[in-house]
Formats: C-alpha cells, sequence, structure tokens
C-alpha cells in the first residue's frame, strides 16, 4: 500500500489522459491527479490494474501525480505511468 508522488507540468487548454499499469504480482494500482494547493482534481480508485483518466487542464503550472498500489503480492511491484498531451480529449472520465 505505498504510493509515490510525481509533479508534472500541464499547459492551460490542452487535454491530457492519464494511465498507469503494474506487473503481474500487482492486482490493484490507484491513480490521482491534484493541483499545487493538494486538492484532488480527478482519480480513478477501482479495484482494478489499469487506472485511467482523462482532464482538459484550465491553467498552466505544477500538478502531482499520485500512483498508489494497494495489493502487491510480492515486497517489491513495479509500475509505469503514462500522461499524453493533445488537443483533444481522448478518454473523459
Amino acid at each position: 500500500n505505498r504510493s509515490q508522488n510525481h509533479t508534472i507540468q500541464l499547459q492551460a487548454g490542452k487535454s491530457y489522459t492519464f494511465f498507469a499499469d503494474c506487473d503481474r504480482q500487482c492486482s490493484d494500482i490507484d491513480l490521482k491527479l491534484t493541483d499545487s494547493n493538494g486538492k484532488t482534481i480527478k482519480e480513478d480508485n477501482d479495484d482494478d490494474d489499469s487506472p485511467m483518466f482523462g482532464w482538459r487542464a484550465n491553467r498552466t503550472g505544477s500538478y502531482t501525480l499520485t500512483v498508489t498500489m494497494p495489493k502487491c503480492d510480492t515486497e517489491q511491484c513495479e509500475y509505469s505511468s503514462q500522461v499524453f498531451m493533445g488537443t483533444k480529449p481522448v478518454f473523459d472520465r
């Protein structure tokens, strides 16, 4: 049940898609986007191993993407997280 924060820079008016995936020893991974004040903007905390959501940034600045793995069957699980930027929403959840 560990978390890792990633500071990311987003641009106002751009659409972003956020995705994470974990290895075979992990059965649940969660993703949360917060603003510079710590306010949650979007999150996917479903009980699955592929969280994703989309969001259109309303201001340029630093944001925090937090990856949490509530269920890992070994001492150390690995994950990857991606952020895709575009001009149109790809996935709006």
